[in-house]
């Protein structure tokens, strides 16, 4: 009896201690309450270590995959309320969930698209998670690891948008992405998109075969700046996860500080289209980190114009995911702008599955002919499908 006594206090101690390890981001386990629907769980934490900020009060709203993790310092509506109280109702509950489902959704959109998970961050056994707090910026991520955060009014607005969506887009006008504005259930914002896409970024596979290193001015005697680049990656950044909110569900809205997804897709474009038709150069347009006929305005919002083209043009998602699958097939450098944009073409094509030397012609890129050759050779050998 004794001997079976001490085999059951170590299966107990074992099953404490694996309890412990799996919720790396705690130094405790604390209670949950199960929401109404069981589509979320609610932890209340005292001693939360945050990976970018908050804590250690919070409260953590998780999903399957992912955790929405609120400081409790921060107030979310002018109630003052503590905010484990504005969602203790029903309606309260269900909206939070909308808006986990919502990330969790988008975070497996990213997955496949990129067919690359980056490394888990654990909280609660969730591998991802959002932390609200106030923050030195509108968002902070890292590129390759899961994990980000953003200012609370971000959150604040996601779940306003998931409680009332209709009140919410009256609001602030035309933010949904369907034909049927009275059909929309949720608006994410677009720091959400543009962090987790960082996350996606990975800096050992993405960097480097397509950023490049710029000239440091526009003097005829400007040199190569190798701390100025960073700018393919940054267009990327800005418009792939609203690209990929596009091709959620119909009744899923965006939001750009007010603006529809619309709005933001002709700003970029814009830029692209004023490079176009001004006749500049590729090295008066992409070896600077300014535009000429917008100073204030830096490169990557030409190369997000590129990449909307491009997905709205070539199959959307599946022009995304051919993209990326593509990575293999470039020459790695060391952020030589040559290789890069000749990379940038080539898994154009392939995300395309044609050659596209016409377009890039028209965009006055200067690509070797024995380039042209290369992607009619992977395109007939190698396709993506």
């Amino acid at each position: 009896m004794k001997f079976i006594y001490y085999i059951i206090i170590i299966i107990i101690v074992g099953i404490i201690v694996y309890t412990n390890k799996s919720n790396s981001s705690s130094t405790n386990n604390p209670p949950s309450i199960q929401p109404y629907n069981s589509s979320i769980e609610i932890f209340q934490d005292t001693n939360y270590e945050k990976y970018i900020a908050g804590g250690p009060v919070i409260t953590a709203f998780c999903g399957k995959n992912i955790s929405i993790i609120i400081d409790n310092k921060d107030w979310l509506t002018e109630t003052k309320k503590p905010i484990i109280n504005i969602y203790n109702t029903q309606q309260g509950l269900d909206a939070m969930a909308k808006c986990v489902i919502a990330v969790d959704n988008l975070i497996n959109a990213f997955t496949k698209c990129v067919a690359r998970i980056p490394t888990p961050n654990y909280y609660q056994n969730r591998p991802f998670h959002i932390e609200s707090a106030y923050i030195n910026a509108a968002g902070l991520a890292s590129h390759g690891t899961y994990g980000m955060a953003c200012g609370p009014s971000f959150i604040n607005d996601f779940y306003k948008s998931a409680l009332d969506p209709i009140a919410y887009k009256n609001n602030l006008g035309e933010i949904w992405t369907n034909d049927n504005p009275n059909d929309l259930s949720i608006v994410i914002p677009h720091v959400l998109c543009y962090e987790i896409c960082r996350n996606y970024i990975f800096p050992d596979e993405f960097t480097p075969v397509f950023d490049y290193c710029l000239l440091d001015s526009r003097d005829p005697n400007a040199k190569i700046s190798p701390s100025n680049w960073g700018w393919v990656n940054q267009g990327f950044v800005n418009i792939t996860g609203t690209l990929l909110v596009a091709d959620m569900e119909s009744n899923i809205g965006f939001n750009y500080g007010g603006h529809s997804m619309k709005w933001f897709f002709n700003y970029m474009e814009n830029h692209l289209d004023q490079y176009i038709l001004g006749g500049l150069s590729w090295d008066e347009t992409f070896m600077h980190d300014r535009l000429l006929w917008a100073p204030d305005t830096s490169l990557d919002n030409v190369y997000s114009g590129i990449i909307i083209r491009l997905w709205r043009n070539y199959g959307r998602r599946d022009f995304l995911r051919r993209w990326f699958a593509s990575i293999p097939l470039l020459i790695v450098h060391n952020k030589n702008s040559i290789i890069a944009r000749e990379n940038f073409f080539i898994a154009a094509c392939m995300g395309a599955q044609q050659n596209l030397q016409s377009y890039f012609v028209m965009l006055r890129w200067p690509i070797r002919s024995e380039v042209y050759t290369k992607v009619n050779t992977l395109l007939s050998s190698n396709p993506i499908p």
